[in-house]
């Protein structure tokens, strides 16, 4: 099973949206693929239509064994991860990495969502992931959020998961006209301190759309939408970088 962990600092860079693209693309090419949600939020629990008995805190502290708490190939995120956070501060940051492995042959892949911070939820589940995801805003102001991600990312590498790899930074809210944005990209993929996915993912309400009515967003009304076809790319991308072969 690859792991795939996406995290940023910053909220409101389509993190969640991120993570559910990869998971409902690689669902739809038939992979087997486990979520699991770390934000105490919980919008990829929703955005996935879960509605589970137990969620990742009771797994983490062993009120249930992760099998159980898997409903629909999910495990859940919401209110009760506000305690998270604190288990892990007297906890091994490794926790559900070492959970993950009595599941890991029943899936190909893995994609966990965080909550938009640098904590230690967050770390924790760096230290699971075989790759890491960074969505991001092409601003110079989201440059040290990438940069502050990066040193985690780090940090974890040298301490608990060596095998740590960054997949990339995904641009989201991309606009081709604005000078700005085309800057940035260019300073980022000539700077060469991360990876940056070739894929740019524009803005489009029809994600928003797909959201509200509770739809998959590559269903084949949505497919004309530019984010759509942005996700379905960037995530055939992550499918052809991490290895996979169906």
């Amino acid at each position: 099973m690859i792991t795939i962990t996406c995290c940023t600092q910053k909220g409101g860079v389509s993190k969640t949206t991120t993570c559910e693209a990869i998971i409902l693309y690689l669902r739809k090419q038939g992979y087997k693929v486990l979520a699991i949600d770390l934000d105490l939020q919980g919008n990829l629990t929703s955005y996935l239509g879960g509605d589970n008995k137990y969620d990742a805190f009771d797994v983490c502290l062993g009120k249930v064994k992760i099998e159980k708490a898997i409903e629909n190939d999910l495990i859940a995120g919401g209110a009760n991860l506000a305690y998270l956070n604190q288990f892990f501060e007297t906890n091994k940051l490794t926790a559900i990495k070492t959970k993950l492995k009595t599941v890991e042959k029943l899936y190909d892949v893995c994609v966990i969502d965080t909550p938009p911070a640098i904590n230690r939820t967050v770390l924790a589940g760096l230290c699971a992931a075989d790759y890491v995801i960074m969505p991001s805003e092409p601003t110079r102001d989201a440059l040290d959020g990438i940069l502050q991600t990066l040193e985690a990312v780090k940090s974890v590498k040298k301490s608990a998961n060596n095998g740590l790899e960054v997949l990339g930074v995904l641009m989201v809210k991309y606009k081709e006209r604005y000078t700005v944005h085309k800057q940035f990209l260019n300073y980022c993929t000539k700077a060469n301190k991360f990876p940056v996915f070739k894929t740019k993912v524009r803005e489009s309400q029809a994600i928003n759309n797909a959201k509200t009515n509770n739809d998959n967003f590559f269903d084949k009304q949505y497919m004309k939408a530019n984010a759509v076809i942005d996700y379905w790319n960037f995530a055939k991308e992550v499918e052809k970088k991490i290895g996979l072969k169906k």
